[in-house]
Protein backbone atom coordinates (compact mmCIF):
# COMPACT_ATOMS: atom_id res chain seq x y z
CA UNK A 1 0.00 0.00 0.00
CA UNK A 2 2.85 2.36 -0.65
CA UNK A 3 1.24 4.17 -3.54
CA UNK A 4 -2.00 6.00 -4.02
CA UNK A 5 -3.18 3.62 -6.77
CA UNK A 6 -2.81 0.65 -4.43
CA UNK A 7 -4.74 2.45 -1.70
CA UNK A 8 -7.53 3.38 -4.10
CA UNK A 9 -7.83 -0.23 -5.24
CA UNK A 10 -8.19 -1.39 -1.64
CA UNK A 11 -10.79 1.28 -0.85
CA UNK A 12 -12.68 0.31 -4.02
CA UNK A 13 -12.61 -3.35 -2.97
CA UNK A 14 -13.86 -2.44 0.49
CA UNK A 15 -16.74 -0.40 -0.95
CA UNK A 16 -17.67 -3.20 -3.35
CA UNK A 17 -17.78 -5.73 -0.51
CA UNK A 18 -19.93 -3.40 1.63
CA UNK A 19 -22.37 -2.80 -1.25
CA UNK A 20 -22.47 -6.55 -2.01
CA UNK A 21 -23.41 -7.30 1.60
CA UNK A 22 -26.17 -4.67 1.57
CA UNK A 23 -27.63 -6.21 -1.60
CA UNK A 24 -27.10 -9.86 -0.56
CA UNK A 25 -28.76 -9.39 2.85
CA UNK A 26 -31.32 -6.89 1.46
CA UNK A 27 -30.44 -4.38 4.16
CA UNK A 28 -32.08 -0.99 4.40
CA UNK A 29 -29.45 1.69 5.05
CA UNK A 30 -30.53 4.32 7.57
CA UNK A 31 -28.50 7.34 8.65
CA UNK A 32 -29.00 7.94 12.37
CA UNK A 33 -28.17 10.90 14.57
CA UNK A 34 -25.74 10.09 17.37
CA UNK A 35 -24.56 7.00 15.42
CA UNK A 36 -20.78 7.01 15.03
CA UNK A 37 -20.22 3.56 13.50
CA UNK A 38 -21.84 1.10 11.09
CA UNK A 39 -24.22 -1.19 12.95
CA UNK A 40 -26.56 -3.89 11.63
CA UNK A 41 -29.79 -4.39 13.55
CA UNK A 42 -32.14 -6.90 11.97
CA UNK A 43 -32.58 -5.96 8.32
CA UNK A 44 -31.23 -2.43 8.77
CA UNK A 45 -27.76 -0.99 8.51
CA UNK A 46 -27.49 2.11 10.67
CA UNK A 47 -24.76 4.54 9.64
CA UNK A 48 -23.63 7.94 10.94
CA UNK A 49 -25.59 10.88 9.55
CA UNK A 50 -24.01 13.33 7.11
CA UNK A 51 -23.73 16.05 9.75
CA UNK A 52 -21.39 13.88 11.84
CA UNK A 53 -19.48 12.58 8.82
CA UNK A 54 -18.88 16.02 7.30
CA UNK A 55 -18.26 17.72 10.62
CA UNK A 56 -16.57 16.18 13.62
CA UNK A 57 -15.44 12.95 11.95
CA UNK A 58 -14.02 14.71 8.89
CA UNK A 59 -12.06 17.21 10.98
CA UNK A 60 -10.79 14.59 13.42
CA UNK A 61 -9.80 12.15 10.68
CA UNK A 62 -7.93 14.89 8.80
CA UNK A 63 -6.06 16.17 11.85
CA UNK A 64 -5.52 13.00 13.87
CA UNK A 65 -6.33 10.06 11.62
CA UNK A 66 -6.98 6.58 12.95
CA UNK A 67 -5.04 7.30 16.10
CA UNK A 68 -8.22 8.98 17.33
CA UNK A 69 -10.54 6.41 18.98
CA UNK A 70 -13.68 7.72 17.21
CA UNK A 71 -12.04 7.56 13.79
CA UNK A 72 -10.63 4.10 14.51
CA UNK A 73 -14.04 2.85 15.69
CA UNK A 74 -15.69 4.19 12.52
CA UNK A 75 -13.10 2.64 10.20
CA UNK A 76 -13.11 -0.66 12.10
CA UNK A 77 -16.91 -0.81 11.89
CA UNK A 78 -16.79 -0.41 8.10
CA UNK A 79 -14.13 -3.11 7.81
CA UNK A 80 -16.08 -5.48 10.05
CA UNK A 81 -19.29 -4.84 8.12
CA UNK A 82 -17.76 -5.21 4.67
CA UNK A 83 -15.79 -8.38 5.25
CA UNK A 84 -17.35 -11.44 6.83
CA UNK A 85 -15.13 -13.14 9.43
CA UNK A 86 -13.33 -16.11 7.91
CA UNK A 87 -14.73 -15.23 4.52
CA UNK A 88 -12.97 -14.56 1.27
CA UNK A 89 -11.87 -11.08 2.40
CA UNK A 90 -10.58 -11.97 5.87
CA UNK A 91 -6.92 -11.67 4.79
CA UNK A 92 -7.71 -8.34 3.14
CA UNK A 93 -9.25 -7.11 6.41
CA UNK A 94 -6.23 -8.17 8.42
CA UNK A 95 -3.83 -6.50 5.97
CA UNK A 96 -5.81 -3.26 5.82
CA UNK A 97 -6.33 -3.12 9.59
CA UNK A 98 -2.62 -3.64 10.20
CA UNK A 99 -1.75 -0.89 7.73
CA UNK A 100 -4.25 1.52 9.28
CA UNK A 101 -2.71 1.12 12.73
CA UNK A 102 0.44 2.77 11.38
CA UNK A 103 -1.20 5.23 8.99
CA UNK A 104 -0.97 8.93 9.69
CA UNK A 105 -2.57 11.66 7.66
CA UNK A 106 -0.38 14.32 6.08
CA UNK A 107 -2.18 16.93 8.18
CA UNK A 108 -1.49 15.06 11.42
CA UNK A 109 2.19 14.80 10.51
CA UNK A 110 2.40 18.52 9.82
CA UNK A 111 0.61 19.37 13.06
CA UNK A 112 3.05 17.21 15.04
CA UNK A 113 6.04 18.96 13.49
CA UNK A 114 4.97 22.50 14.32
CA UNK A 115 4.37 24.21 17.63
CA UNK A 116 0.81 25.50 17.83
CA UNK A 117 0.50 29.23 17.12
CA UNK A 118 -1.30 29.84 20.42
CA UNK A 119 1.67 28.42 22.33
CA UNK A 120 4.10 30.62 20.38
CA UNK A 121 1.97 33.70 21.12
CA UNK A 122 1.72 32.80 24.80
CA UNK A 123 5.47 32.27 25.12
CA UNK A 124 6.17 35.52 23.24
CA UNK A 125 3.76 37.40 25.49
CA UNK A 126 5.41 36.00 28.63
CA UNK A 127 8.85 36.91 27.31
CA UNK A 128 7.70 40.48 26.66
CA UNK A 129 6.23 40.69 30.14
CA UNK A 130 9.56 39.68 31.68
CA UNK A 131 11.44 42.26 29.62
CA UNK A 132 9.15 45.17 30.44
CA UNK A 133 8.31 44.36 34.05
Amino acid sequence: MGCIDGELEEVETLLEKAADRVRREKLTVRPAKEMQIFEVVGDRLYVPDFEYLSGELLYTSATEGVKNPKVKAYVDSILQFAIAPGGEGANFLAKLSKHLDHYQTIEAGILQEFTPTTLILLLSFRSLQQIYI
